[in-house]
């Protein structure tokens, strides 16, 4: 676990969409950016929750925790966290369909977040549920392992259907919350 001077913890990795200058959602996040220098200079020029540099516009899809087999172990509360960190952070910018000030019901819902958990060899997803008023996590579901081969194919083969998740359900989903229309086909 990853500590910072003021003692957050942060996740481990996370998998981010790096979108292309032609597309529309390049052209989305980077409008935020732009609306959030000149409306919030003083605020982090961030679309994630985090500040680090090369996630400032890249959008985060799937956060990934990673511990060994300990009892004081937790790798749901520390997803949790950074789940609500994302949803805060996406609510809080400057689009349409961001609250502001206002209560997160006076909005529209962010898609659903998958939170990879790895304990030793075992890999498991929950899901961060934005239903309106809270955020509810659903799992765990197991993605494989690395400990027999078959295990890590399957592993693999869930981790491709992340990824096609990722382009054809979180992708669109984010170009809708920043209420920019999508290219002609």
């Amino acid at each position: 676990m990853t500590h910072t001077r003021s003692g957050s913890k942060k996740v481990d990795f996370a998998l981010v969409l790096d979108p292309a200058p032609s597309t529309t959602l390049y052209t989305a996040v980077h409008a935020v950016l732009a609306r959030l220098q000149q409306t919030y200079p003083q605020l982090s020029q961030s679309i994630n929750s985090s500040g680090y540099s090369p996630l400032k516009s890249a959008p985060i899809a799937v956060l990934v925790e990673t511990k060994t087999m300990t009892p004081n172990t937790d790798p749901l509360g520390q997803l949790g966290m950074i789940a609500a960190a994302f949803h805060r952070r996406l609510h809080t910018l400057p689009v349409q369909n961001a609250t502001g000030t206002r209560p997160i019901t006076d909005t529209g819902v962010i898609v659903t977040l998958p939170l990879i958990s790895v304990t030793d060899h075992q890999w498991e997803v929950y899901f961060a549920r934005d239903s309106g008023r809270t955020i509810q996590m659903v799992g765990p579901v197991e993605l494989g392992s690395t400990r027999t081969l078959i295990s890590t194919y399957m592993l693999l083969a869930s981790l491709r259907l992340l990824e096609s998740w990722i382009q054809e359900k979180f992708c669109p989903a984010l170009e809708e919350w920043f209420s920019v229309d999508p290219l002609p086909a």
